[in-house]
C-alpha cells in the first residue's frame, strides 16, 4: 500500500490489521491543517509507525518526526530526499547516496516527490532491490523535471511569438 496525502486525510488507527507493506510519504502527515504550508510535528503511535515499511520525506519534512522512530526506520527503509542532490537511503542496515546524473533545474518541483516515490516503489515490488530501485526513481523524475522544463519552455515561447 503506497500513502501519499496532501493532509493527514487518510487515518492511520487501524494500520496494524494491514498484512501487507506499507509505503508512506509523510509530506501531509508533516503539515498543519490550521495553517496550510506550515510543518508540524508527527508522532504516531508505535504500533502505527511499526507497521511501515517504508518511509520517504524530504530532511524538512522529517525534523517533524521524534528521532526514535528515524533510527528504527533505518533498519526497514527510509528514503530522505534532497532536490537537486538526490537522495539518501538507509536500507537494513545499508546506507546509500543517490545522485542524479544531472542537475536539473526547475521552477515547479510540483510532484518530484511522489514521481520518485511511486517509481520507486514499482520498481521495489518488481524487484525487491532497494538500490535498484533508488536509481530508478531518480532517473524517472530527472525525466519528469525535464520534461516540466520543456513544456514550460515551450509554452513560453509560444506566447512570445503568439502562437498560444
Amino acid at each position: 500500500m503506497l500513502i501519499s496525502s496532501v493532509l493527514d486525510e487518510f487515518n492511520l488507527d487501524n494500520l496494524q490489521n494491514y498484512q501487507g507493506k506499507v509505503f508512506l510519504d509523510i509530506q501531509g502527515y508533516g503539515r498543519d491543517r490550521n495553517d496550510f504550508g506550515q510543518k508540524k510535528l508527527w508522532e504516531p503511535n508505535d504500533n502505527i509507525f511499526a507497521n511501515i515499511f517504508c518511509l520517504k520525506g524530504t530532511k524538512e519534512e522529517l525534523k517533524n518526526i521524534p528521532s526514535k522512530y528515524i533510527q528504527k526506520q533505518k533498519k526497514k527503509i527510509l528514503i530522505i530526499t534532497n532536490g537537486e542532490y538526490g537522495s539518501e537511503i538507509f536500507s537494513f542496515g545499508k546506507h546509500y547516496l543517490i545522485k542524479p546524473l544531472s542537475i536539473i533545474v526547475c521552477k515547479n518541483t510540483i510532484g518530484a516527490g511522489d514521481t520518485f516515490m511511486a517509481n520507486f516503489v514499482i520498481r521495489f515490488l518488481r524487484t525487491t532491490n532497494v538500490l535498484d530501485s533508488a536509481k530508478y526513481a531518480t532517473s524517472k523524475t530527472s525525466i519528469f523535471l525535464k520534461s516540466k522544463n520543456i513544456h514550460h519552455e515551450s509554452h513560453f515561447f509560444q506566447k512570445e511569438i503568439g502562437c498560444g
